[in-house]
């Protein structure tokens, strides 16, 4: 959408049709269209109407029992924008992956940590190395009866992961 666009002042009238077609609040669409708008929010300097946004998607996704699929990307959305409790985001990421099943199809729901600048804080750094050990013991557990394709994404996926816990020197 608008990550890499420079419009910003414009994407407001991107997202407004489609918050307007009635979406279901928890429903994919509707999650995706709230975490935009977050986003949005904190490049134009608005970080509490963010952080409003921010729990009201994870509000409704409770509501609605959603899939760890939307829920990694409300905690990806939420560390993106450099949340001040990386924590908190990191642990909903470790048991949303957990959620996932079977184990192998984990690291495809992670593509999002290229978003995620370095975790600064010394805890949510730790929780970010606890999940990529995590991530790491499943990948080899499950590595023989993947596809070279989904080899290559579990790959990408720890290297930003790598990254992002703050192992520069081993992330590329």
């Amino acid at each position: 959408p608008f990550h890499a666009a420079g419009a910003l002042r414009r994407a407001p009238q991107l997202l407004d049709p489609a918050e307007s077609h009635g979406l279901e609040p928890g429903s994919e669409p509707w999650t995706t269209s709230r975490l935009l708008r977050a986003e949005l929010r904190v490049r134009l300097g608005d970080r509490s109407r963010a952080d409003l946004l921010l729990a009201g998607a994870g509000d409704a996704l409770e509501r609605t029992a959603a899939p760890p699929r939307q829920w990694i990307n409300l905690a990806l959305t939420a560390l993106s924008i450099g949340d001040i409790d990386p924590q908190r985001w990191v642990r909903l990421l470790r048991d949303q992956f957990v959620r996932i099943q079977p184990a192998a199809s984990r690291l495809q729901f992670a593509e999002g940590f290229a978003r995620v600048p370095q975790i600064a804080a010394a805890g949510g750094r730790d929780l970010a190395e606890q999940l990529m050990s995590f991530l790491v013991e499943e990948r080899f557990r499950t590595w023989e009866t993947l596809a070279e394709q989904d080899r290559q994404i579990q790959t990408l996926a720890l290297i930003e992961l790598t990254r992002v816990a703050g192992h520069l020197d081993t992330a590329g």
